[in-house]
């Protein structure tokens, strides 16, 4: 399963809250973004239990305030 975590942190904190979403195994790509959003955090795991647990780690970061996750869908044809 493939998803996005939408990561909005405190002013100042973005690049450790990056450094540390690197490190966690699932983690397929970290990049800082200009918008309503402050990072945006790629990933793949193979259970919805294991997206739960990535999200949960990046709620605990510091300087995190607000998450949004979003699943990709099953293709469509």
């Amino acid at each position: 399963m493939k998803a996005c975590i939408l990561i909005k942190t405190s002013p100042g904190l973005q690049a450790s809250v990056c450094e540390a979403m690197e490190e966690i195994p699932a983690v397929k790509a970290v990049f800082p973004v200009v918008g309503r959003t402050d990072i945006v955090v790629s990933l793949a795991v193979t259970s919805f239990l294991d997206l739960i647990k990535v999200i949960e780690k990046a709620k605990k970061q510091e300087g995190v305030t607000a998450t949004e996750t979003l699943v990709e869908m099953e293709e469509m044809e």
